[in-house]
Order: C-alpha cells, then sequence, then structure tokens
C-alpha cells in the first residue's frame, strides 16, 4: 500500500512538473512570431524620477524616446541611436522582455509602474555594457507629466541637437527631401511633395537618415549588432552607393572596415553585403 502511495504521488509530481514547463515554454515567442503586448506599442517618453513623481524635461525639442512596433524598436535620443527587428519576447512575471537577438545577450525589460498614468521602467541591456534603467511616460499619458524646462545640462546644442534628430531631410542642392518610416521604409519626394521613390527594406534591416552634407543620402543600416553607412547618389533615377562602411560587433567592442562595393537602394541586401567583408 505505501509502494502505491508513494508511485501516485511521484506521478503527480512528474504531472505538474510538465505542467510548469509547458506554461514557461509558452511565455516566449518563436524568432519570426513575434508577440508584443498591444498596452506596450507606441512612443515612450524618457521621463526623470523626482521624489515620488515624475517629470518630462522640456528642451524645446523632442527629447529621449522609446518607439515600440509590432516587429521592432527605434530607441532614439541617444548617443548612438538603436535600431533593431524583434528576434522575439518573453514574459517573466509582470514583465515583458523584448530580445533583439536569439542569444538573449542583450534585451529591453518593460513593467509597469503605474498604469493608469501611463508611466513603466524600461531596463536596457545592450551587448558588453552596463544594464540601465530608465522610466518612461507612454505618448497617451504625456498630459498626467508634468513638464520643466530643461537646463543647459539637461539639453542639446543646436548642433548637436540637429544630430540626433530624426525623420524628415533635405537633401542639398537636389530640391528633395526624405523621410523614415516604421524603421525600415525610406520615402523621398520633390519640393511640390511629389513622390519619387519609395522602398521598404525586408532583410531585417532598420535605416536612419544621417546629416546631409552634399548632393548624397547617407544612410546608416541596423541589423542585429552590426551597422553599415553608406553615401547614395542620384544617378540616372537609381540611387547608388560605391563605398560600404560596415562596423561588425565583437565581444571586444565594434570592428569598422570600409570597402568599394556598388550596390543600389534597390537591391541593397544586408547580409550579402556583409559577405562581402568576410
Amino acid at each position: 500500500m505505501k509502494l502505491k502511495y508513494t508511485l501516485l504521488l511521484f506521478l503527480l509530481l512528474t504531472i505538474l512538473l510538465s505542467s510548469c514547463r509547458n506554461k514557461e515554454e509558452k511565455t516566449a515567442t518563436k524568432p519570426g512570431k513575434v508577440t508584443i503586448p498591444e498596452e506596450i506599442s507606441g512612443k515612450w517618453h524618457i521621463v526623470k524620477q523626482f521624489k515620488n513623481s515624475y517629470i518630462l524635461v522640456d528642451c524645446g525639442y523632442e527629447g529621449e524616446i522609446i518607439q515600440v512596433y509590432s516587429d521592432s524598436v527605434s530607441h532614439k535620443g541617444i548617443m548612438e541611436d538603436a535600431n533593431f527587428k524583434i528576434n522575439h519576447s518573453k514574459q517573466q512575471n509582470s514583465s515583458t522582455v523584448i530580445y533583439p537577438e536569439s542569444t538573449e545577450n542583450n534585451f529591453y525589460k518593460f513593467e509597469w509602474i503605474n498604469r493608469k498614468q501611463g508611466i513603466a521602467k524600461w531596463e536596457i541591456q545592450d551587448v558588453g555594457g552596463s544594464e540601465v534603467k530608465k522610466y518612461a511616460v507612454h505618448e497617451t499619458g504625456l498630459k498626467n507629466i508634468k513638464k520643466v524646462k530643461g537646463t543647459k545640462d539637461d539639453c542639446m546644442t543646436g548642433n548637436e541637437t540637429a544630430a540626433a534628430s530624426s525623420g524628415t531631410y533635405a537633401v542639398n542642392d537636389t530640391g528633395i527631401h526624405t523621410s523614415v518610416e516604421n524603421g525600415n521604409c525610406l520615402t523621398i519626394r520633390n519640393n511640390l511633395d511629389a513622390l519619387l521613390y519609395e522602398h521598404c527594406f525586408d532583410d531585417g534591416s532598420m535605416i536612419e537618415t544621417g546629416d546631409i552634407t552634399g548632393p548624397f543620402l547617407p544612410i546608416t543600416f541596423y541589423n542585429g549588432p552590426h551597422s553599415m553607412i553608406a553615401d547614395f547618389y542620384n544617378k540616372d533615377k537609381q540611387w547608388v552607393a560605391k563605398s560600404i562602411t560596415f562596423y561588425k560587433h565583437t565581444p571586444n567592442g565594434h570592428v569598422k572596415q570600409t570597402k568599394a562595393i556598388t550596390v543600389t537602394l534597390a537591391d541593397f541586401d544586408f547580409g550579402a553585403v556583409m559577405e562581402e567583408f568576410e
């Protein structure tokens, strides 16, 4: 009889452990099947914690933001903007963890602080760096946050602001302007706002147009921890680059390489170009 009860107890424990394991596995999404809670999607403005409340420092321009899309994240207003496709995500108790890579060496971890006011905590871990904690308010909760005029210690100078800004850029002497939507779709229009060129990069890359210093369009491509920079010139209605600078991420930091490679915007594929550097 004692043996019978022992076997029954062992069977129940096995079923319980199996159930817990299956539940845990279901909390992680597989690459290509990213599921981000709708409440996290949108634009998050970084705020400062002041005693038991939070304030938004107003510098006269859009400050640091974390933009969460259904399949990607864009973090702007920092020293080096981060743009990446989401590899997978996990639910950890009351937190949602977003991973750019399958290795899970870096992540963006979201947790509500005050759901009613739209305030949350983001814990950010970069590859090889220390974990950073930030507080943010969702764009729908901005009305609940007190704004404080920023000092020179809080805000960037005019030149720094121009370098860090994103959105629409005018290309010198060409009579056109560009914009980037959803992190990976480039649009080029003339001064009459007529569409000249439109292309979305489906290779997993996120893009960013840089400072315009000549009759060319500088674009930075982000793919995982790696990035590439190229200047594209308008030639016979094709935007063509003849040189690529590749920043390869390694455990010891980024390794910079520049190589003469001719590629058009329409044909650009991050993986294919990266193979040229191997």
